[in-house]
């Protein structure tokens, strides 16, 4: 019996590991355990439910801990973990804080590490601290399982043998699949155009943030028909959105949604305007167009295919794309004819096949 490890740490990482986690439990000779790390206890409320994943055990981590103290303890819980279950390889995905910990301390324990969304890049300073984090794990990794060919090539480039490179698409695409619905009704589904953003990064706090919500309060000003609707992250930007955008008509702010209703709003978007890459990718596979609030992005891929504009953080240029593509159909159109190019939907199948012919003793 294999027995496979999971940590999670954050409500993204839970969205796209519970797709493969319903997989591996259907597979004969594997038992899986996952553990949530804590990093964002409260944000997780929900991502579960969906998929019937209920966590076997949760970290209790102090909160505000600074990104070191908080490093320090997840390293330290998930060691605790590794040595009470003894599992034969540990699952991490993403670039979290949680991820490279719970990595980190299964490589001092001799457990393979299974890295999901391996090979993102953007070799700059910039998403900090997420781009230092990918690119620690991926030395300590046995398995990358790669979302697109250009990350595996960004892997290769950096020396990791092809034969530990899986290209598979992104789980976050098998979660969206499967969240799906035909039919919704929810109070924030507007009776004219919805827009919805999302703004989370630490490099977004700021004067960068404060740009985009001036192009905000432009772009709903312009358009009497629309609705942008804007999910808060329990941080700075949160905060500063709600003084900023607070009574601004057309423009609704809300607190974080569960994964499910949000994939639905999303699904039903004119427009996104995001620095999250995973709803990126997920806009690009329900082709919606994408406007990328970023200095840097390793999701390039969107942008290649034209699936998603790389507009940054100015407030003019955020408002002139917006603008352009809520008035002009036909630039609109050739955004949501873009192809995906982060996978069909199927790559938890690919992953567990790979995990299950890998041999651990």
């Amino acid at each position: 019996m294999k027995k496979i490890q999971f940590f999670i740490g954050t409500r993204p990482e839970a969205t796209k590991l519970c797709p493969l986690v319903r997989v591996l439990k259907e597979r004969e000779g594997v038992a899986v355990r996952t553990c949530v790390t804590g990093q964002h206890r409260d944000l997780l409320a929900g991502a579960f439910d969906p998929f019937g994943i209920f966590p076997d055990e949760v970290y209790r981590l102090p909160a505000g801990l600074p990104l070191s103290a908080l490093f320090a303890r997840v390293f330290a819980t998930c060691g605790e973990t590794l040595g009470r279950e003894m599992p034969h390889a540990a699952v991490v995905q993403g670039d979290t804080l949680s991820a490279t910990a719970a990595a980190l301390a299964a490589f001092y324990r001799g457990v393979p590490v299974f890295h999901v969304e391996a090979g993102l890049r953007t070799y700059a300073d910039l998403p900090y601290p997420e781009e230092a984090h990918r690119r620690m794990i991926a030395p300590l990794a046995r398995l990358h399982f790669a979302p697109t060919a250009a990350a595996r090539e960004n892997l290769l480039r950096e020396g990791i043998p092809s034969e530990r490179i899986f290209v598979t698409g992104n789980t976050g695409l098998d979660a969206l699949r499967y969240t799906l619905r035909r039919e919704f009704h929810h109070a924030l589904l507007p009776a004219g155009r919805l827009l919805l953003l999302t703004l989370h990064r630490r490099e977004s706090i700021g004067a960068p943030m404060e740009a985009v919500f001036s192009a905000v309060r432009r772009i709903v000003a312009a358009h009497p028909d629309v609705t942008l609707v804007f999910p808060l992250h329990k941080n700075a930007v949160g905060e500063a959105a709600r003084r900023a955008l607070a009574d601004l008509p057309r423009v609704v702010t809300c607190e974080a949604l569960p994964p499910a209703v949000f994939a639905n709003l999303l699904a039903r978007a004119t427009l996104v305007l995001t620095d999250s890459g995973g709803v990126c990718e997920e806009a690009s596979f329900l082709h919606i167009p994408t406007l990328i609030l970023r200095a840097q992005t390793e999701r390039t891929e969107a942008i290649a295919v034209g699936a998603a504009l790389a507009v940054g953080t100015d407030g003019d240029a955020v408002f002139a794309a917006a603008h352009r593509l809520i008035c002009d159909p036909a630039a609109r159109r050739k955004m949501e004819n873009a192809p995906c190019p982060y996978g069909d939907g199927h790559a938890s199948e690919r992953i567990a096949d790979a995990i299950c012919k890998e041999n651990l003793t």
